[in-house]
């Protein structure tokens, strides 16, 4: 385990629900859900020098935050993504990193290739499940008071960093029966996760933001409150402090809907165009008929299109509800 807990009996969930999300209701699903996200892996960094060394290598504050989740990314030194992680700290010298499954022997060996003489340990956290707890847009957002009804029998639990839409990250031990702590919820797949999230506009994990080739501005690093910019040097820090001195973000990833549905895996960057055959952008991910494009901002209330081997599909493009106003 990476931190102790107190252990106190299991119980059953009273949610409590709160008024509909500002979001135009895209879903008339009531329930909540949970789904184990299997895709996502934990790290267990601690020690005397843990923060120290994380703050040199994300994009966010850790001596600003220094309980509960933030989001961040670690760069190259070209100021390029590498990965995307949540960090859940609760003070002190213990953090779990979280960050895409398929790299995390990658993530942990740049973790310890920067650590050098550091008094720090760090490990795979193979002794904890991460859950995600969630309602579908347009049903209404998780509340404290069930963020606190299940945070004594969590190893970590918080609102999800990003967008408070994504609901709760919650990470749980091996073992633990979810299925009746949490009866109250629907039992959800990863792929509803994903469309809930596509919805929302959130990009996630390698698939999406490709190692040494996308900037993190571009993927609304700073629109979910995941670098600072006063915090001082990090890896990759020069030209994304640059990029936002200079106020020039050109292009950012929006959640879309694609006319008919595509039902067949597509590579990463397919192109966008307005249907004058101008460039207009990348077709980052597709399920079905959402998915991510990264656009330019002029473009986005244009009529759009991409074409595959399979045909030519119509791509609506949606500013997020969540984004700061213009």
């Amino acid at each position: 385990m990476w931190m102790s807990r107190v252990q106190r009996p299991l119980r059953r969930l009273n949610i409590m629900h709160s008024a509909p999300h500002s979001t135009a209701s895209i879903s008339n699903d009531n329930h909540f859900y949970y789904t184990l996200l299997s895709n996502r892996n934990l790290i267990a960094v601690k020690g005397p020098d843990a923060t120290k060394l994380l703050h040199s290598l994300v994009t966010a504050d850790m001596n600003v935050h220094q309980t509960g989740a933030q989001y961040s990314m670690m760069l190259n030194a070209q100021g390029r993504v590498l990965y995307d992680v949540i960090i859940y700290s609760k003070g002190g010298d213990g953090h779990l990193l979280e960050c895409d499954a398929m790299v995390i022997d990658d993530c942990v060996q740049h973790l310890k290739k920067y650590s050098l003489r550091a008094k720090v340990e760090i490990s795979k956290a193979e002794d904890v499940k991460l859950w995600s707890l969630y309602r579908p847009l347009g049903g209404g957002e998780l509340t404290p008071q069930f963020l606190r009804s299940i945070a004594c029998d969590a190893i970590c639990c918080d609102f999800d960093p990003r967008v408070k839409a994504l609901g709760l990250r919650v990470g749980t031990t091996l073992g633990t029966e979810v299925a009746a702590i949490w009866a109250p919820l629907q039992p959800g797949s990863l792929e509803q996760y994903h469309q809930h999230r596509l919805k929302t506009g959130v990009p996630e994990g390698v698939a999406e933001l490709v190692p040494g080739v996308c900037f993190p501005l571009e993927f609304n690093l700073d629109y979910m409150n995941g670098v600072s910019f006063h915090k001082g040097c990090y890896l990759g820090q020069e030209l994304t402090a640059r990029t936002h001195h200079t106020g020039v973000v050109r292009k950012r990833v929006v959640p879309i809907e694609v006319a008919p549905p595509i039902k067949q895996p597509i590579p990463w960057g397919v192109p966008i165009a307005t249907k004058e055959g101008k460039p207009a952008g990348k077709l980052i991910c597709c399920q079905g008929n959402v998915g991510l494009g990264l656009l330019r901002l002029e473009v986005l209330n244009e009529d759009l299109c991409t074409t595959i081997p399979t045909g030519t599909h119509a791509v609506t493009a949606h500013i997020p509800s969540w984004w700061p106003a213009a």
